[in-house]
């Protein structure tokens, strides 16, 4: 057994341990949350977009589902401050926490679930499809 600190190679005692950046960039945008589901990654940007794509696609074919230049009826402009969660049957929900609302997103097509939602923190869908949300307070709803 060795200790994590002698492991990795840039270690320091105020910081604590790192690895050398490795990998391959997979997605041209910033990206501040990643999503898994049924063998594919979704991931968020600072834009209000949301892309898709499977583990060693190359870039060029990541697909944009949501925010501008995605092909979308109906709503399709989230803030810059949103949170998504999917549900088993691939519906995508948004937390639109710009604009205070929940919005649903399935086969090409927005709509809205809830007005007037209060900055929440996260959401996540059970296997069985409910939708779960800490709201204002800390408050668990679904």
């Amino acid at each position: 057994f060795r200790p994590k600190r002698l492991c990795l190679q840039h270690w320091s005692p105020d910081f604590g341990a790192s690895a050398e950046l490795w990998g391959r960039e997979v997605l041209p945008t910033a990206s501040y949350s990643l999503h898994w589901h049924k063998g594919a990654i979704y991931s968020s940007d600072f834009f209000g977009g949301v892309f898709c794509w499977k583990p060693g696609d190359p870039a060029t074919q990541v697909r944009q589902l949501l925010g501008e230049g995605a092909r979308v009826s109906g709503i399709n402009d989230l803030g810059r401050q949103f949170d998504i969660s999917i549900s088993p049957t691939g519906e995508i929900f948004a937390a639109d926490y710009d604009n205070e609302r929940l919005l649903s997103f399935y086969n090409g097509s927005g709509s809205l679930v809830l007005d007037e939602l209060q900055d929440g923190d996260n959401m996540c869908c059970s296997p069985n499809g409910v939708l779960y949300v800490v709201i204002q307070g800390m408050r668990t709803v679904a």
